[in-house]
């Protein structure tokens, strides 16, 4: 486990617009990296929700494990994916339910993953371009976590559904998670993950927090998620980290 006074290797924290970046948080992070810290930031959605921390950041973890940016060369470290042909016909699939009200769109990214991080491993299409499928849905009135049970029975079960935000699913194989690109990461980086520090809210964190050394809910976090972990913030978003951070390295704030 991580000494009351030493700093982990690597911190992991999901990012929102809830998540704000105070002036303490920022402080702290600052004073991580002097000390060598990997801070990667994680994101159910894309890189709009990370921007104002991106700075202070040297991965991001993007589409819930499907994407790692290497902050620092501007580039993808690493991405997962389905190949062409698959990405089609999960879209047919979906549009071809009448009793889904959403409107499927394919994207491709063009991008090539960094052949630095080849050692993660890949799902690509055959011209070596991973297809990721983002649905939207079509009724405003209708949370995208709504229709994650109703996909279930329209998708083969090698297909995982992940709320992306209020009006968007991505699809992604089943294994490709938050925890496989944190574990993943930090395996290529030869940390450990006793070194590792995650924070999470929700059951898109799980398996990052199962996998973490030490992990943490956020104040906001939902019940499941506070009986996964080895304790909760007390102070809302970025002030609640730089609470058990500061505490844990021997800084001011404190733990329960």
């Amino acid at each position: 486990m991580i000494g009351a006074t030493r700093w982990p290797a690597m911190i992991v924290m999901p990012v929102d617009q809830t998540i704000d970046l105070s002036p303490r948080a920022a402080s702290l992070l600052r004073v991580a990296r002097q000390h060598r810290v990997v801070i990667v930031l994680t994101t159910r959605g894309d890189l709009p929700a990370a921007r104002p921390m991106t700075p202070l950041a040297d991965f991001i973890i993007r589409r819930c494990g499907a994407v790692i940016d290497d902050v620092a060369e501007g580039t993808v470290a690493w991405q997962a994916g389905f190949d062409l042909a698959t990405a089609l016909r999960l879209r047919e699939l979906v549009r071809a339910e009448d009793s889904l009200p959403v409107a499927a769109a394919l994207t491709v990214t063009e991008v090539p993953a960094d052949p630095r991080w080849s050692a993660l491993g890949r799902l690509s299409s055959s011209d070596g371009s991973p297809c990721l499928v983002a649905l939207r849905v079509a009724d405003p009135s209708l949370a995208a976590g709504d229709l994650v049970a109703r996909l279930a029975g329209v998708l083969p079960p090698s297909v995982a559904v992940h709320p992306a935000g209020r009006r968007r699913l991505d699809l992604q194989p089943v294994g490709v998670d938050k925890g496989a690109a944190v574990a993943g990461l930090a395996s290529a980086l030869g940390i450990a993950s006793r070194d590792v520090i995650a924070f999470g809210r929700d059951a898109s964190d799980w398996t990052m927090l199962h996998w973490a050394g030490r992990s943490y809910a956020l104040a906001d976090a939902d019940d499941p998620t506070r009986s996964l972990v080895d304790g909760t913030a007390t102070s809302p978003g970025g002030d609640g980290i730089a609470d058990l951070i500061g505490g844990l390295v021997g800084s001011s704030g404190s733990t329960r």
